[in-house]
């Protein structure tokens, strides 16, 4: 039996935590998980007494020694406290960034192994940030399309979710639907405006986090996955969607000579994009829950520009970011 590996877990009871646990759980990884937190998050918590799932621990050197891989999914504070423990401890486990709490700093790199070629292994020595499911999902279908026939240019909506701020986000989303139908005042801390029931292209002054930020690193995540695949980054415009979960968008691509709808729908599915026909009914954000990969649907040639197309792209935000960080982690060994 292949021995078990020690993962860390921070933020066990958010929304990317409880996926992270789910497919450690699922797919029976020889791993040894060990979520940390305080004591409130214990009481939080409610972990199974089986298996990976019966280990809590405060965040502490102790908890993190012997870990081959760190998985910051909940606070930035216990993020950083845990990267200070491991430097000040002399421990070397792989700082796997499944937030974006470190996106932008030096000695980081972000990550798809999803989307690689040959996912090549992590070492300590960089704090691998797991890259944005929307940037990831576009740098799929870009370069599939690419491959087959040649791009001028890609234009993009993309519509964010809810789950994209974590489950305060859904929870306000939620408010503000009762809220609304009962004739009460609103919460708007985290979006600072009425979200519910609306299409916002920024968010309100009082938001905690700027659609624009979101925007900013979609569009660098996208810039960095493309690098050396000779393919053009595509403008990208990120709208704040009335939904809970899951991220659709709506791509516009100029090729050089126009493929037909069928043989954009071929390079795609070679790429591995998933195909979703018309006789499963829409591809909307409900039929995304729990959906691994990249899905398209909906190609359509632009009546209006001899070189252009459409394509509605999409994929499940919280699945497919836990799916590259358990692959972050699993790569990790890899580089010991």
């Amino acid at each position: 039996m292949k021995k078990q590996s020690k993962w860390v877990l921070l933020g066990a009871d958010t929304l990317a935590g409880r996926e992270i646990r789910d497919l450690v759980e699922d797919r029976k990884l020889p791993v040894r998980l060990t979520c940390c937190g305080s004591a409130a998050d214990q009481r939080v918590l409610s972990l199974e007494s089986e298996d990976n799932f019966d280990v809590f621990e405060e965040l502490s050197a102790a908890a993190i020694e012997g870990a081959q891989a760190v998985l910051a999914a909940g606070g930035v504070e216990q993020a950083e406290m845990a990267v200070r423990l491991a430097s000040e401890g002399g421990f070397r486990p792989v700082i796997v960034d499944a937030v974006g709490h470190f996106d932008g700093l030096e000695n980081v790199v972000v990550r798809a192994p999803a989307y690689e070629r040959e996912p090549a292994a992590v070492t300590a020595e960089r704090i691998q940030v797991v890259a944005h499911p929307a940037a990831v999902a576009m740098a799929t279908a870009l370069t599939a399309m690419q491959a087959a026939h040649a791009l001028r240019s890609a234009v993009a909506t993309v519509f964010e979710p809810a789950s994209a701020r974590g489950a305060a986000a859904v929870d306000e989303l939620h408010k503000q639907a009762v809220s609304l139908f009962s004739f009460q005042t609103m919460p708007t801390k985290v979006f600072g405006a009425q979200a519910s029931f609306n299409m916002m292209p920024r968010l309100g002054e009082e938001a905690e986090t700027p659609l624009e930020r979101g925007e900013a690193r979609i569009r660098r995540h996208l810039r960095l996955l493309l690098e050396g695949r000779g393919v053009r980054a595509a403008s990208v415009r990120l709208v704040q969607a009335p939904v809970f979960s899951g991220y659709c968008m709506t791509l516009w691509v100029e090729f050089e000579e126009r493929p037909g709808v069928e043989a954009i729908k071929a390079s795609l599915t070679a790429a591995g994009v998933e195909y979703w026909g018309e006789e499963e009914g829409p591809l909307n954000n409900s039929a995304l829950a729990g959906e691994s990969g990249i899905l398209a649907s909906s190609i359509a040639e632009d009546p209006d520009n001899a070189r252009g197309a459409w394509i509605w792209v999409a994929c499940d935000n919280i699945r497919e970011t836990a799916l590259n960080a358990v692959a972050l982690a699993g790569l990790a060994g890899r580089g010991a």
